[in-house]
């Protein structure tokens, strides 16, 4: 409507000037419809960034609909913007013809062909770039598409066809009132990358998406690739030299988390927060539990990390299972570490360093009736070595479990269990892998929990507690009197166990409602730290153990028992609160982690540039 300037005096003349304007308002904004200005309240605006690099991608059509509709591209920056925008609900949509600058090569296709036979994992957003058929698979035919398309024997990818679109967009904004997010899928069908406004209200900023080139999976696409005759950097980039010129590919500074400390993908359902489309189930009994931490006892796990100048350690493995296996010593009375000469040769006369004897754990399976493992998994010995790093004064958990996970320099870890270690520092254990921290943590690396997730997934760290936050989901176990034979993502195995009686599949992800106040429940200072965790990320049911709810910390952990206090409650008094408010979040999975929509929390710094 038109803005009308009214000085109301006290005289009648004008009264009666204002009653008119008043009678005359429905009229006007009808014919004279208000347009802010630029500058006004309402606007969309974000840039679209490579997701390896971070490189701004310019060109970029961006299409927003709903209350009106207009187009516009992205800028040099990779910037776009929508101002002076009517209230009502709308989506941004980006895609993007051609651009692709050679990035789509035979690198690409050799990577593509390596994760289809399981030799190489690829993080969420490299899938999107290797199904270039659009079938929701990464097999070896999507690579030789790619071969054709980078030996010009193919104009465009099948997918590009399908899709309308030679990128696909993944939405990464900052959060804002009424937000949505859909995230791509290249199919079949071809969905996407979304952010809508159910309505849009003020300024909706920072409304970023990642670009990822269909083909590209190893992700150096370059806004302005090098001129024809000039050298090519390998990866990673480095200054190349020569007698006429000197070429210097310089790569846009990424902010990294420490992987070691904090780990997984930004992107993996560890570190996902849970987002606004979440629904939440109440479970018959489950506030009824007793919870309790294990921080020093059986089912946790040891967790070192190893320093490229900590001496060499050698990992053997005993039988499976039987009289000789590891397991069954420590099960008579062994111990994890110190045990006496005699007692580490029996031992290590049963003992090979060897590859692993089974792919996966021998306690795991999908089939409630025999021992079946999934068909698509991080099998234990690929990616195999037997020598590792391993710190002065690690021992496994104290317990026939003997879990231990040494993470190495590189950024794999050794996920071991029944561990025992010598005092000549060989590892003697019955199952071992390793799984890459910075991969998704999820089931499929087959790491030593039933549910064939990683040991060390979902710990409280040491430090976390004291530091005021836990920025990550929470591992649990839950008694067999609560599990269903069932699997739910992350998890991709149950155990083998035939006494499941309840309703919970392994590999729920339990949470506080958003409708609780944890700030009023009458938790301590740490208390509440949990309870954040709890509510802005959620726990996962990581295995069976105990009576109870048992939340996962570190080996040794010494934030973790505190007495009551100040007032405060004691450590079991804030488990018990915080074990009456949990429910399941029956909506959880790959294309909605977390239960979809806006994620509470801003997702995790990447723990690399192709992480973004």
């Amino acid at each position: 409507m038109a803005q009308v300037a009214v000085w109301v005096g006290r005289d009648e003349r004008r009264r009666r000037t204002l009653a008119t304007l008043a009678m005359l308002l429905p009229v006007l904004c009808v014919l004279m419809p208000w347009t802010p200005a630029a500058g006004a309240t309402t606007r969309v605006a974000g840039t679209i960034r490579s997701y390896s690099g971070g490189r701004a991608v310019p060109a970029v059509v961006m299409t927003l609909t709903g209350s009106g509709a207009t187009s516009a591209a992205t800028d040099a920056t990779g910037a776009y913007r929508f101002d002076a925008l009517v209230a009502g609900d709308f989506q941004v949509r980006p895609t993007k013809l051609g651009g692709l600058s050679g990035a789509v090569s035979l690198d690409d296709a050799i990577w593509v062909l390596q994760s289809s036979v399981g030799s190489r994992q690829l993080n969420d957003m490299q899938r999107l770039a290797a199904d270039v058929t659009g079938d929701g698979t990464v097999s070896a035919l999507d690579a030789a598409r790619i071969m054709q398309v980078a030996a010009g024997l193919r104009g465009r990818l099948p997918i590009a066809e399908a899709c309308g679109s030679d990128w696909v967009f993944m939405p990464a904004p900052t959060a804002v009132p009424n937000q949505h997010m859909s995230a791509p899928q290249a199919g079949p069908p071809c969905v996407s990358g979304v952010i809508a406004f159910t309505p849009l209200v003020g300024l909706a900023d920072g409304q970023d998406f990642f670009a990822v080139p269909f083909g590209d999976c190893t992700g150096d696409w370059q806004a302005n690739p090098p001129p024809s005759g000039t050298p090519t950097p390998t990866r990673p980039a480095t200054a190349t030299a020569s007698p006429t010129r000197t070429f210097t590919a310089t790569p846009t500074p990424v902010a990294t988390r420490d992987w070691r400390r904090w780990p997984f993908s930004r992107y993996s359902p560890w570190n996902h927060p849970i987002g606004s489309a979440a629904h939440y189930t109440p479970v018959n009994g489950l506030a009824q539990l007793a919870v309790a931490i294990n921080y020093g006892d059986r089912w946790t796990s040891s967790v070192a990390v190893a320093a490229a100048s900590d001496p060499l350690a050698h990992l053997l493995f005993s039988p499976n299972w039987g009289a000789f296996s590891s397991f069954a010593f420590l099960s008579d009375g062994g111990l994890n570490c110190g045990n006496t000469a005699a007692d580490e040769e029996r031992l290590l006369s049963v003992s090979e360093e060897i590859p692993p004897r089974t792919d996966g754990n021998y306690y795991s399976t999908i089939d409630a009736s025999t021992w079946l493992l999934p068909s698509d998994f991080h099998r234990a010995g690929e990616d195999w070595r037997s020598t590792f790093r391993l710190p002065l004064g690690v021992c496994p958990s104290p317990d026939p479990d003997g879990l231990l996970a040494v993470i190495q320099p590189d950024g794999w870890v050794l996920d071991a269990y029944a561990a025992v270690l010598t005092a000549d520092r060989r590892v003697v254990a019955s199952m071992a892998s390793w799984i890459d921290a910075r991969g998704d943590g999820t089931g499929w690396w087959g790491g030593r929990r039933a549910s064939m997730l990683p040991s060390f997934a979902g710990l409280i760290r040491t430090g976390e507690i004291t530091a005021g936050r836990i920025p990550h989901a929470l591992a649990v176990l839950m008694p067999a009197t609560m599990l269903r034979r069932t699997v739910a993502w992350p998890a991709y195995a149950f155990d083998r166990e035939p006494d499941y009686t309840g309703s919970v599949p392994m590999g729920a992800l339990l949470a506080i409602p958003p409708s609780v106040d944890v700030a009023h429940l009458g938790l301590s200072t740490r208390g509440k730290v949990l309870a954040r965790a709890a509510q802005d990320y959620g726990v996962y049911v990581v295995d069976r153990g105990g009576t109870g709810i048992t939340v996962l910390a570190e080996l040794g952990n010494p934030d973790i028992h505190w007495e009551a206090a100040g007032g405060e409650p004691a450590a079991w008094k804030d488990l018990e609160i915080i074990g009456e408010h949990l429910q399941w979040i029956d909506n959880n999975g790959p294309a909605a982690p977390g239960g979809g929509g806006t994620p509470r929390q801003p997702l995790a710094p990447p723990v690399s540039a192709s992480d973004l």
